[in-house]
C-alpha cells in the first residue's frame, strides 16, 4: 500500500497519464552495511536502467539520502 501510494502521488504530481515504474515492489531488511550499499547503488542506477539518462549521477531528483550508521 505504501508504495502505490507513493507510486500514484508522483504520478499526479508529474501530471503523468500512466505509470512509469514496475507494477510490483517489495520491502527488504537490511541485514549489514554491505546490503544496505548495494541496494543503494541499485536504487540510484533505476533512471540509468530505464534509459533516462546515461549516468546516475545526473539525475535531478536524487534527494537527500539518510545515512545508516551501522
Amino acid at each position: 500500500m505504501w508504495n502505490k501510494y507513493w507510486k500514484g502521488r508522483f504520478r499526479r504530481l508529474m501530471k503523468l497519464d500512466r505509470m512509469i515504474w514496475q507494477p510490483d515492489a517489495w520491502d527488504t531488511q537490511m541485514r549489514d552495511y554491505d546490503q544496505y550499499v548495494e541496494k543503494r547503488s541499485y536504487v540510484r542506477e533505476n533512471p540509468v536502467r530505464r534509459g533516462l539518462l546515461e549516468r546516475w549521477e545526473d539525475w535531478p531528483y536524487q534527494g537527500e539520502m539518510h545515512i545508516i550508521r551501522w
